[in-house]
C-alpha cells in the first residue's frame, strides 16, 4: 500500500495532509493553524472528531484523526505511532525532537557568536571609565 495521498480535494479547495514526521518538527502556534485549516475547509468535521484541543500533544492527534475520517483510513497510516492498545501515542517532546535540532542548533550557534560579538564592541565602544581625566 502506498499510503494517503499528500492531499485531497474538498468541495472546490484542496486540503493538504500531514504526515506525523511533519507535525511532531512545528512550532505549538504551527501546529494550531493546520488545525484550524483542516477545521475551517471540512465543515461538519468537528461534529465528528470534537473541537481542537488546546495541548499540542492532542492537536497533532487531532489532525490525524480528522484525516483519518475524511479520506477513510487509520492514523497510523499517516505516519502515527501507537501505543500497545492501538490508541495513538503521545507526541514527543520538543526536546526530544531532533529532526530539526540540526538547522536549530546552527541558527543558536550564529546567534551566541553575534551576541559575542555586539558585547565585544559595547565593551571596547565604552572606553575609559573616568572621562575626565586627561591621562
Amino acid at each position: 500500500m502506498a499510503g494517503p495521498p499528500p492531499s485531497v480535494m474538498m468541495g472546490n479547495q484542496e486540503v493538504m495532509l500531514w504526515r506525523w514526521s511533519q507535525l511532531t518538527c512545528l512550532s505549538s502556534d504551527a501546529l494550531r493553524k493546520r488545525a484550524a485549516n483542516l477545521r475551517d475547509q471540512c465543515p461538519g468535521l468537528s461534529d465528528q472528531v470534537g473541537a481542537v484541543p488546546r495541548h499540542p500533544d492532542d492537536v497533532a492527534n487531532w489532525i490525524l484523526n480528522a484525516q483519518s475520517r475524511l479520506i477513510g483510513c487509520s492514523p497510523s497510516e499517516f505516519g502515527c505511532p501507537t501505543d500497545p492498545a492501538g490508541a495513538p501515542a503521545p507526541m514527543p517532546v520538543r526536546a526530544d525532537v531532533d529532526r530539526c535540532s540540526e538547522a536549530a542548533s546552527e541558527v543558536t550557534s550564529d546567534y551566541n557568536f553575534l551576541q559575542r560579538q555586539a558585547r565585544d564592541n559595547a565593551t571596547r565602544n565604552r572606553g575609559s571609565s573616568n572621562l575626565l581625566s586627561w591621562d
